[in-house]
């Protein structure tokens, strides 16, 4: 294993690592855009320089990060890009609209480059995770400016309930579906939804309607007493008694 080390928000780091990496190895088969982090709160009182960051960090900085390879993956006419967004990026959710939309764009950059790389051989791909049992929202950044936040503290202790109590899918699982994207033969496949929740929240979003999905949302964060798995058996069983949900009782 060959670690180097890369600050992502730094361009000549990435072309430090650019030319270190076609030096040392000639080419670069996979190339895995992962480095994220999560900023949660509410618009009005989260800082644009933290906003800034959010996307300098999840999105500009694996823009450029691509960028640096695209010309020796063209011109070897082979290669893989893993592009890492979330499940955010296909849902909005209330209190980390900045953080997904970040994945957004990741999600709509990875859709659109792809088309630009096909004739030259060069695969991107765009795993959607949901919620996994990792440190990243033990290390999430909070909005900053504080004489706003405190309208918002009834939401943000319900989200913050709802985050403690969802079991994360295995990190294990996750990392094996991202191989399986990397050595996949299938070049018409370009995303690929990671955990039981990423694959349930798009389903039940579609069964719902857009007003039933956030009648759903709106619920869980602005009724303190409300009990999760009750208002899912109301809302999806007459359309769907099949549906598996994918939240559990708080």
């Amino acid at each position: 294993m060959d670690v180097v080390k890369l600050e992502l928000n730094n361009s000549k780091d990435i072309q430090r690592v650019r030319e270190y990496v076609l030096k040392k190895y000639g080419k670069l088969d996979v190339l895995i855009n992962n480095a994220d982090y999560c900023l949660i709160g509410p618009v009005e009182a989260t800082s644009m320089k933290q906003i800034k960051k959010q996307f300098n960090t999840n999105f500009f900085g694996l823009v450029e990060m691509t960028k640096a390879f695209l010309t020796p993956m063209r011109e070897e006419r082979k290669g893989t890009i893993i592009n890492i967004s979330s499940i955010t990026s296909t849902v909005g959710t209330a209190l980390i609209s900045i953080y997904g939309a970040s994945k957004w764009a990741v999600s709509g950059f990875s859709e659109a480059l792809h088309m630009e790389m096909m004739p030259y051989n060069v695969q991107v791909k765009t795993i959607l995770p949901g919620f996994f049992a990792t440190d990243m929202f033990k290390k999430m950044d909070e909005a900053s400016e504080s004489d706003k936040y405190k309208y918002y503290a009834h939401i943000i202790k319900s989200y913050k309930k709802i985050m403690k109590n969802v079991r994360g899918g295995s990190p294990d699982e996750l990392a094996k579906l991202v191989y399986h994207a990397a050595t996949d033969k299938d070049k018409n496949k370009t995303i690929y939804y990671a955990g039981k929740d990423a694959i349930g929240v798009p389903i039940e979003k579609r069964i719902l309607g857009d007003e039933g999905y956030e009648q759903l949302i709106t619920k869980l964060l602005f009724e303190k007493k409300a009990k999760t798995i009750k208002f899912l058996t109301q809302v999806t069983e007459p359309r769907n008694k099949k549906i598996k949900f994918i939240f559990r009782k708080l």
